[in-house]
């Protein structure tokens, strides 16, 4: 894989993650990823980036029923 600036490096790796990339692109990023440590070490950076958002994200745990209850609180059923 030929070098990259560092957005258009970031492109690529976002694009990785985001599994955009064909088979052949993610072959030729992977072979280079193998190469470059530092690289690889900005992959794992993003990838817990992104998993400590989802995590961040994650809808609570609902009483049984509270949301049929609430709808029908709004909808005027009590």
């Amino acid at each position: 894989m030929e070098s990259f600036d560092f957005n258009e490096l970031r492109k690529k790796i976002v694009s990785f993650l985001d599994k955009d990339m064909n088979p052949e692109e993610e072959k030729l990023f992977l072979h280079h990823v193998k190469q470059n440590p530092t690289l690889n070490r900005e992959i794992e950076h993003q990838q817990s980036i992104r998993s400590k958002i989802k995590q961040s994200f994650q809808r609570p745990d609902l009483a049984p029923g509270l949301h049929d209850r609430i709808l029908d609180s709004i909808r005027g059923k009590r």
